[in-house]
């Protein structure tokens, strides 16, 4: 089902990025370049970069949906708040982002981080926005069992988890409710042990925007 993409709408956004560190993503989707013909320079300067290019190609619907979040996780979180939980989501999941910031601003921190050691930080930028979105809470609901039955149940492997975003994804894509599903590991085992995002539409149309993420939890 096509979905509106949320990529820059504009060049003004693009020219505050570092080109190289920008031209290097763009570099990730080679299929995607080629469809739309967008050259990129050897020695990309900000009077070399093709930004009026670059952003007609972005508001296509032919965006990679892993592009499209890099560029929309890479506006949420450039700012030092944004550094910050970046950080943070490395050092819990043991990634690696030992790499120079000098000169960098927090989008391009929060881009070289994605790029960094790839593919392994490849989904950094999500899980640190899923994180930041459920410690963002300042309170919740708890519906406890009566009784203890955890010791009856296994965690999930990887395995399980990749079945699981599978069959999401599938469910709300043939509902007719967007695409986008996925799951992450939340790091409060105890009470709380994933966090489901959809990318989703109201079925009636109205409501939810086709942008709006909805964060929901799910205890094992």
């Amino acid at each position: 089902m096509p979905f509106q993409k949320r990529c820059f709408s504009n060049t003004r956004a693009l020219r505050r990025l570092n080109p190289e560190i920008l031209c290097n993503v763009l570099r990730k989707f080679p299929d995607f370049l080629a469809h739309e013909n967008l050259i990129l320079p050897a020695q990309p300067t900000i009077d070399q970069m093709p930004y009026e290019d670059i952003c007609r190609a972005c508001m296509t619907g032919n965006v990679p949906m892993e592009l499209d979040d890099v560029l929309f996780y890479t506006s949420l979180m450039g700012n030092s708040a944004g550094w910050e939980h970046i950080e943070t989501e490395a050092q819990f999941q043991g990634l690696d982002i030992n790499f120079s910031t000098e000169g960098l601003s927090a989008p391009d921190f929060a881009m070289a981080a994605w790029l960094h050691n790839w593919p392994a930080n490849r989904y950094i930028l999500e899980h640190t926005f899923a994180r930041a979105k459920i410690h963002g809470r300042s309170a919740y609901n708890y519906y406890g069992p009566q009784i203890d039955v955890r010791a009856k149940y296994r965690s999930p492997t990887e395995t399980d988890m990749e079945t699981l975003r599978a069959d999401l994804a599938d469910y709300f894509q043939r509902q007719q409710m967007g695409r986008g599903t996925t799951v992450v590991k939340y790091d409060y085992g105890h009470c709380i042990n994933r966090c489901l995002r959809h990318r989703c539409v109201s079925p009636t149309g109205n409501g939810l925007s086709r942008n709006t993420l909805m964060s929901a939890l799910i205890c094992w």
